[in-house]
């Protein structure tokens, strides 16, 4: 008896990775009328597009960031720099548009993005997001070069796997344009699931202390080196509505255990001025944690 419950709960743990969020589907832009944009071949055919207002799919060879018509705050009040967004793992183009309209809302800064092209599932995004051969990260090092052209900084925004395509790019950067090129970035990660990065960058990683992704693969495993001069933004919260949730099929565990502590709109809520924060708390040479709520107090003073 024991053994038929054992072999049963282990092909519903295998069936549960394999199980899909959702079917790969194709990307319509069916809410972006700019001629420019590509639309209807599956998402994962653009991996390393650029992504503008209305979930317009560019492609990095044509154009530049600053190319797009960017994802604006409901208000319409953008006073802050544009930010450069990377999704994580498991997104279609529309979600991380979704992600991004959130964004630009919470940062009252224009936003575009890099999309990180996803399979659709648990098992199936471990094995496509790490294979040799992903476009994001020579995209994020095309991005700086034309930064540097234009004596221009960059704003980088990362969460989850996104942060790992970024971590990589940067270091792509780095042997290509040299160290000091690094040095025009402005980088913050939400739930960031690397824990090597290079010096030069200004940096203010967020972490949920529920949330075992950074603990195991991110900033602040026992062996993590965050960036010089790094801020790392600590917090302890829980998402009963994940927003991915209201977007894609998710299974009750997944809900419950993960997105509930990982998913964008926690990290969102406790996001703070890029700039305030940095200049704050960084210390040159050093990585500082830091409470939220101490962060929180000292935005309001």
């Amino acid at each position: 008896m024991w053994g038929c419950l054992g072999a049963t709960a282990g092909l519903a743990a295998i069936g549960y990775a394999l199980y899909p969020e959702y079917r790969p589907a194709c990307h319509y832009g069916l809410t972006c009328a700019d001629p420019r944009a590509e639309k209807g071949r599956p998402c994962r055919f653009y991996d390393g597009y650029l992504i503008g207002a209305g979930a317009g799919a560019y492609n990095p060879s044509a154009y530049q960031l600053t190319d797009l018509p960017p994802v604006l705050p409901w208000s319409g009040t953008a006073d802050h720099p544009m930010i450069c967004y990377i999704n994580g793992a498991n997104h279609r183009i529309d979600l991380a548009w979704i992600e991004m309209i959130a964004l630009a809302e919470k940062a009252r800064a224009p936003v575009t993005g890099i999309y990180a092209a996803s399979l659709g599932g648990r098992f199936f995004d471990a094995w496509w997001g790490f294979r040799p051969g992903r476009k994001v990260p020579g995209v994020v090092v095309e991005q700086l070069r034309q930064a540097i052209a234009s004596d221009s900084r960059l704003h980088f925004r990362a969460n989850s796997q996104g942060a790992w395509f970024l971590r990589r790019g940067l270091m792509q950067a780095q042997d290509a344009l040299g160290r000091c090129a690094l040095e025009r970035l402005d980088v913050e990660t939400a739930g960031a699931a690397a824990h090597l990065w290079p010096d030069g960058p200004r940096y203010v990683h967020y972490i949920n202390t529920k949330d075992p992704i950074p603990h195991r693969v991110g900033v602040v495993r026992t062996d993590a080196i965050p960036g010089a001069g790094a801020v790392v933004v600590e917090f302890n919260a829980s998402d009963n509505e994940p927003l991915e949730a209201l977007y894609w099929r998710v299974g009750p565990l997944t809900r419950r255990y993960y997105l509930s502590v990982h998913g964008a709109r926690v990290y969102l809520e406790h996001r703070g001025d890029f700039e305030a924060i940095y200049h704050a708390f960084s210390k040159p040479g050093k990585v500082r944690r830091v409470p939220f709520s101490e962060i929180a107090a000292s935005l309001q003073t």
